[in-house]
Formats: C-alpha cells, sequence, structure tokens
C-alpha cells in the first residue's frame, strides 16, 4: 500500500471532504492512451487515516523525547532543553521530506497537503504526550484537550483530500476536427492525410461513340 495519498479530482486546488475512495492520479500521457481501472489503485478512507499518521517520524520523536531528563534547571534551558526543541524542529520538516518521498513513489503530485496533516498530526501527538519540550515553552497539558485532539483527528482525517485538477491529453495532441473536415489530426497537430487518392471517373466510352 501506497503511503501517499491519493488526491480528489476537481475544479478546486487545495482539498475537500469526501468518504469515498480515491485513486493514483494518472499523468497526461497515461490519461490519454488507457482508461483508469478501479482496483488496487484505489485508497479507501481508513487507509488515508492510516497514511496521514507519521508513525515513524512520531517513533522517532518518542524516542529523542526520552533522552530528555532536565530541560530546565533554575529557570534556564539546559542543553538537553535545546535537544527537546531541535527535536520537534526536525520531525516537522521529516514530515515533508517523508511526504515527498512517499508521493515520488507513485508520481503523485500533491504531497504538500499531506505534509501539512503530518505536521498536525504530530504536534497534536506532542501535545498528548506531555512531551519535555511543552515544559521548555511553560506550557501544561490538559490531559481531556488531548483526547480530543486525538479522536478528533483520527475520525475526521481521512475525510480530509487533497485535490488536483483533472490530467488532460498528452501535449501536442487533439481530437478536434481539421478544416479537411477528417477529424484526425497527428501527433505534432498536423492534419492527417489519407493515403487513398480520390480521382474522377473515366467518361464513357460508349457515351461517346453515340455522339459521333
Amino acid at each position: 500500500m501506497a503511503r501517499t495519498i491519493y488526491p480528489l479530482e476537481a475544479d478546486s486546488t487545495l482539498f475537500s471532504f469526501t468518504a469515498q475512495n480515491t485513486r493514483r492520479p494518472l499523468s497526461g500521457d497515461e490519461a490519454a492512451q488507457q482508461q483508469r481501472e478501479r482496483t488496487e489503485e484505489e485508497q479507501s478512507y481508513l487507509e488515508r487515516v492510516q497514511n496521514y499518521i507519521p508513525a515513524e517520524i512520531v517513533a522517532i520523536f518518542v524516542f529523542v523525547n526520552s533522552l530528555v531528563s532536565t530541560p530546565l534547571e533554575d529557570g534556564r534551558i539546559t542543553p538537553e532543553g535545546w535537544v527537546a526543541v531541535g527535536a520537534v524542529l526536525v520531525c516537522l520538516v521529516a514530515c515533508f521530506v517523508f511526504a515527498r518521498v512517499a508521493a515520488r513513489q507513485v508520481e503523485n503530485p500533491s504531497f504538500r497537503f499531506q505534509g501539512w496533516m503530518f505536521a498536525i498530526a504530530l504536534l497534536i501527538w506532542i501535545y498528548a504526550m506531555d512531551a519535555k519540550v511543552l515544559e521548555v515553552v511553560g506550557h501544561n497539558p490538559i490531559p481531556s484537550l488531548s483526547g480530543l485532539l486525538l479522536v478528533t483527528f483520527t475520525v475526521f482525517s481521512g475525510l480530509v483530500v487533497p485535490t488536483v485538477k483533472p490530467a488532460g491529453p498528452a501535449p501536442g495532441t487533439s481530437n478536434a476536427p481539421d478544416s479537411s473536415g477528417t477529424g484526425k489530426t497527428e501527433a505534432d497537430g498536423q492534419p492527417h492525410v489519407s493515403s487513398q487518392q480520390h480521382t474522377a471517373p473515366a467518361p464513357n466510352s460508349s457515351a461517346s461513340g453515340a455522339s459521333e
């Protein structure tokens, strides 16, 4: 299963809300040469929920956070505290890198939206686990709010789908009729010329003999 999010074809350029399955976007060449197949290329609501959670990045952050023991000392940020801050920044950048790599595997153009969803999910997990970086910024998380954020993101994230404009025909091709009325064009845009030559019928010899 691809770790990227398959977008929904729509005229809007950001995102849409839907529970229906989405399919891998096709390039212009693919859209012109083949018909889409609704098989393994589909992505369900539950798969989108799974793909919006950066499990690998969260695991890395949890590991680094467990190594930080005293982020503050006498009201000042310790070197370990700066490690906690740096872990947040590095993991946020990793969200977009991971989304980009996953999208390139299936030639998916809409990776930025998944990167932002990764970042939101990571921040919710940081808040819910009471990470050491919260102590650095002087914030005490509210347990009930942590649970609410986790449930809300898990339930509704799968309904949010990025959108892309439908792929058009490959460049240099056209199905519009040409000036000759044949309706066929070559790949370079030139009218298609038929190999059959139309010749006028020869005069009837019997008719010419009668006129004599």
